[in-house]
């Protein structure tokens, strides 16, 4: 959640926001133990902006529009899934 909430609630560009998202919640994620319905998505995210920070700068490198709605449509989907994960516990 504070990814997304990183990314909403600013009007820096779009690699500023992820890049905080990023140093603020997704860098401390990994794939131990997610469940499969998201593992394929958080290990893309975690992927992407491992490779893609500047650090030095604070931010991402440009990112496509299409890797941009992917970025988004993936940290969304995991968002909404653990939240249902979350609310109904198996």
């Amino acid at each position: 959640m504070v990814a997304v909430v990183c990314l909403a609630s600013s009007d820096n560009p779009f690699e500023k926001r992820l890049f905080n998202a990023w140093s603020s919640a997704l860098e401390r994620l990994t794939l131990n133990g997610a469940p499969s319905e998201l593992a394929d998505d958080l290990r893309w995210i975690l992927e992407y902006c491992h490779e893609n920070k500047l650090t030095h700068e604070e931010t991402m490198k440009p990112l496509s529009p299409e890797d941009r709605e992917k970025m988004v449509d993936k940290l969304i989907h995991v968002l909404i899934t653990t939240s249902r994960l979350t609310a109904h516990p198996r």
